[in-house]
């Protein structure tokens, strides 16, 4: 069945060649936890900063994309962390579909309901840092490229 394109899909796919460009991304940095990612700023809007200066809450205009770039202190180890992030991020009835972790960080991608998922996770001593974006499975053309490339600008 085919989907209706709404006004801010319009706009998401017209904007999805913008975001391409490497010059026109900006950059979160946080100072607390010492980690920083980039982000198409034309995609993904601050809406808040976590307590504590932990992280940022980035939204889409329309509400359906949400990213986090967050730290905090863990010291249950690797294996507990990555398995509460699965948790949290495929929710009860979704699934983590790709995985993987080497020393010192970990990400993974999956689906929960319509959303689809994708995280890294730094990891230094007790500290662990990172992002997150879910974003709807008819806007992954736009989005599944925009979680490759906050993959590979993510400093932590």
């Amino acid at each position: 069945m085919a989907r209706p394109v709404t006004l801010a899909t319009f706009a998401l796919l017209l904007f999805a060649s913008v975001s391409a460009r490497a010059d026109l991304w900006t950059t979160y940095d946080n100072a607390r936890f010492q980690f920083a990612v980039c982000y198409p700023p034309d995609l993904l809007h601050p809406a808040r900063e976590l307590q504590n200066g932990d992280g940022q809450i980035f939204t889409t205009s329309d509400g359906l994309t949400e990213m986090r770039a967050f730290a905090g202190i863990d010291d249950r180890g690797p294996a507990t962390i990555m398995a509460d992030v699965a948790a949290t991020l495929s929710g009860p009835s979704g699934r983590v579909t790709s995985s993987t972790m080497r020393p010192g960080w970990f990400a993974m991608s999956g689906r929960n309901g319509q959303k689809v998922f994708y995280t890294k996770v730094v990891l230094r001593g007790d500290v662990f840092k990172a992002f997150w974006i879910a974003y709807p499975e008819f806007q992954a053309n736009i989005f599944d490229a925009v979680a490759a490339r906050l993959s590979h600008c993510f400093r932590g």
